[in-house]
């Protein structure tokens, strides 16, 4: 006899495996709503944009095509195309000794050149350089090396923008940065970590690498790319940097890197250089430089800029009889370096600087002869102006003059806008300081000085001195202490303290060349200096020097404000 149950389920199977396949949609329908309502709707938006996003280029064939609009937003192509190998050689990219000049500004825009935005824009767009690269950058692209000396003097202000340079070149990350004596002067705490600083004399050897090695994809003139390596070495005097109390590294004289490197492996029994391309970054006097090029153990010497008059700039540096390239100052040009194919020869065999090759002696830029420059020119400031040419291997060495041609990198925007929110804090500190001085402040005012001097004051008023504070508004730079110095009367110096606090004195006024006139507007016979003591154009150079009023020309400008 059949049992009943069996009977009954084999009859309903069918419906009963329907009941359960819906029970099961249902449950797994329920969990993933309940998924949604928490955190997991983040996860299925992201995991389903994915599949749109992809599904064309899944199923697309791989074929060679133009860089899509992000590629080119970044200066790459896409990773299964790459870039171009380097043509003819390895292109180095220079700059360095900044000196706080983080940006140009000025009374005049014409002229103004340099800033780290600009900078970012060379390097990304003429270059392919994309934002945020690997240490050691991408094996077919340019090498980036900084000479350092971009921090302003030790001060409150200069601790700010020596964060805001830091933040800047890791947009870029350089390959190799020589710190000078700037920098050194806020400690090697203030340093960035993350930043390849390198000192190849420091006996320390505790917070600076010794060296960098990097690969670069080359292609020569005939045969297939390959692959070469470049190794960089930094050298600044101990004479330009006080490090008694400082144990967290010590700089040592040439003696100690030419040592330093004899002790190295050698590629061959002939050459006594310990790598095949050597370039180094050096920042130090004539005597150490001479003898660090009679070494035979570079390639490449490419020195920091020790002047500070961008006016003038001298962009090459003579030391018996050799020309040597370095960098611009204030960060006004970037130095463009061909290193010529000659120096990656397929054997490991190298020519060495100052030794003959093929009849020829290689000069202190790696070509066949020294370069030529004109020292002390102030050089041009077009686009891939050449100011060294090497022999006929094709090393050639120009500069990129950092002009309006170069728009502000957008990537530029947030950090130099979370420095003016620094800045701006910085300058009510100081504010609240400073109030106490108002009621004895020896700062009179333009208006003050009208009761006896209208004629001269009603001149000021319709000059362009007149309007200078606004001129800082107009910018969103009126916090900025070393903006308003200039653009004030007296500030820090007993004079202005802001627009709400101390509005007669906002703008460049009479007291700024004539000295602070409360004591002559009380007693007449009371002179109050100013240019009575110092000619014209000491006093106006106060403020118009350099790239900030590079157009300064005192018979031009005094007419405008004659009074």
């Amino acid at each position: 006899m059949a049992n009943p149950v069996f009977s009954w389920y084999f009859s309903h199977r069918t419906a009963l495996s329907g009941r359960l396949r819906r029970a099961v949609l249902f449950r797994r329908a329920l969990w993933f709503r309940r998924l949604l309502q928490g955190w997991g709707w983040m996860v299925a938006a992201c995991y389903w944009g994915f599949l749109i996003w992809a599904a064309p280029v899944l199923a697309a064939p791989p074929t060679a095509g133009p860089p899509s609009s992000a590629s080119a937003l970044f200066g790459q192509t896409p990773a299964k195309q790459g870039l171009p190998p380097a043509a003819g050689g390895v292109v180095l990219l220079a700059a360095g000794d900044l000196r706080g000049e983080i940006k140009p500004c000025g009374c005049a825009p014409t002229g103004q050149q340099g800033g780290l935005p600009r900078r970012l824009t060379m390097f990304q767009g003429q270059y392919g350089r994309p934002l945020m690269n690997l240490p050691d950058g991408p094996p077919d692209g340019p090498v980036l090396v900084d000479l350092g000396n971009n921090f302003p003097p030790p001060s409150d202000q200069g601790v700010l923008k020596a964060g805001l340079i830091q933040k800047m070149l890791r947009l870029y990350l350089p390959q190799a940065v020589l710190p000078g004596p700037n920098e050194l002067a806020y400690g090697p705490a203030a340093l960035d970590k993350h930043l390849p600083y390198l000192i190849s004399n420091d006996s320390a050897g505790r917070r600076f690498a010794a060296s960098r090695t990097l690969t670069r994809l080359v292609t020569p003139l005939k045969g297939p790319p390959r692959r070469v390596e470049i190794h960089i070495y930094g050298y600044l005097s101990p004479r330009l940097v006080f490090q008694e109390f400082d144990e967290s590294f010590h700089l040592e004289p040439v003696d100690f890197l030419l040592k330093s490197l004899a002790k190295a492996p050698k590629t061959q029994p002939a050459n006594p250089r310990p790598h095949p391309a050597a370039i180094l970054l050096f920042r130090g006097e004539a005597d150490e430089l001479a003898l660090l090029d009679q070494s035979g153990l570079f390639d490449l010497i490419l020195s920091g800029n020790p002047s500070e008059d961008e006016t003038r700039q001298i962009t090459s540096r003579r030391v018996a009889e050799r020309e040597y390239p370095q960098v611009a100052t204030k960060g006004q040009a970037v130095t463009v370096i061909t290193l010529p194919m000659r120096l990656f020869p397929p054997e490991a065999g190298l020519p060495i600087a100052g030794q003959p090759v093929s009849g020829k002696t290689v000069g202190g830029v790696g070509g066949d002869k020294p370069s030529a420059a004109k020292p002390g020119a102030k050089q041009g400031q077009g686009k891939g102006q050449a100011i060294l040419e090497a022999a006929p291997s094709g090393s050639s060495i120009r500069l990129e003059w950092l002009g309006d041609g170069f728009a502000d990198h957008p990537a530029a925007k947030l950090p130099y806008q979370d420095y003016d929110r620094q800045t701006a804090r910085l300058f009510f500190a100081r504010l609240d300081i400073q109030e106490k001085t108002k009621l004895t402040s020896p700062y009179l005012g333009a208006e003050g000085c009208g009761s006896c001097h209208p004629h001269q004051v009603q001149v000021w008023k319709t000059s362009r001195h007149g309007g200078a504070y606004k001129a800082l508004e107009k910018v969103g730079k009126q916090f900025d202490p070393e903006c308003v110095a200039c653009h004030t009367a007296g500030y820090e110096r007993g004079g202005f303290l802001s627009q709400d606090l101390t509005p007669h004195l906002a703008g460049v006024q009479c007291e700024n060349c004539h000295g602070p006139g409360r004591r002559h507007s009380q007693n007449p016979s009371v002179k109050t200096g100013g240019l009575t003591k110092a000619p014209k154009e000491a006093v106006c150079g106060a403020c118009h020097v350099g790239s900030h009023s590079p157009a300064f020309d005192l018979p031009t400008y005094w007419p405008k404000i004659a009074h």
